[in-house]
């Protein structure tokens, strides 16, 4: 879509794909007073974005009481999907990858420490794809005595018991978005969703109950 906007003039450049290291080159060469000739710029697909080695955002120039939803920021735990369902092209954009605990736990911490942040709403497609980084990520912030709510979408696991998703709630975990998409194992089946209507069901209570 982004090739067939029909007002070039509106835009200077378009990005399809991670932007990230594209900006900062649209930047460095405008500093440069070197011009840029393509208007729509492609990142290659071979070359991922480190997420570990991507600066924290800064939150120096907004005054976040002004906003309704409260001190609350958005942050990344991981891009991409572990999973392959037929209806999504998550996977076709995107490779998994995420990032390791103790870096998103140093981010929130400097968050919640230099402005007050109450809570996280992470933007991931998934925060649940690195089940050991999500509980250390949880335990850590038990660990600092950070005191936040956050929350994010998941997908159903079986090896999400009661004792992980109760970690996860002590962590500050408020909220699990779950793509569920149908209660027959069937469809489920069709839809490549590699999920048991078991779990699904397992989960939804244990979450309930935690």
């Amino acid at each position: 879509i982004q090739e067939k906007v029909k007002e070039p003039e509106l835009y200077d450049h378009l990005v399809v794909g991670e932007g990230e290291l594209i900006f900062l080159d649209i930047l460095e060469k405008h500093e440069a007073g070197i011009e840029i000739p393509e208007r729509v710029l492609y990142h290659d697909k071979a070359v991922r974005v480190d997420l570990d080695s991507m600066p924290w955002p800064d939150y120096s120039d907004f005054d976040l009481s002004l906003y309704s939803m409260g001190t609350g920021v958005s942050s990344e735990i991981s891009r991409g999907c572990v999973a392959k369902c037929q209806f999504c092209s998550e996977t076709t954009f995107w490779r998994y990858r995420g990032r390791l605990a103790g870096n998103i736990v140093d981010e929130i911490e400097y968050q919640y420490r230099t402005y007050g942040v109450q809570a996280v709403w992470f933007i991931d497609s998934l925060v649940n794809g690195n089940l050991k980084e999500l509980h250390a990520f949880a335990l850590g912030l038990v660990e600092r005595d950070i005191k936040i709510a956050w929350l994010g979408y998941a997908r159903c696991d079986g090896r999400m018991d009661i004792e992980y998703l109760q970690d996860l709630k002590a962590g500050g975990c408020s909220v699990l978005n779950l793509g569920i998409e149908s209660g027959s194992q069937k469809v489920l089946d069709l839809m490549k969703k590699n999920v048991k209507l078991e779990h699904v069901e397992q989960n939804l209570f244990d979450m309930t109950k935690a």
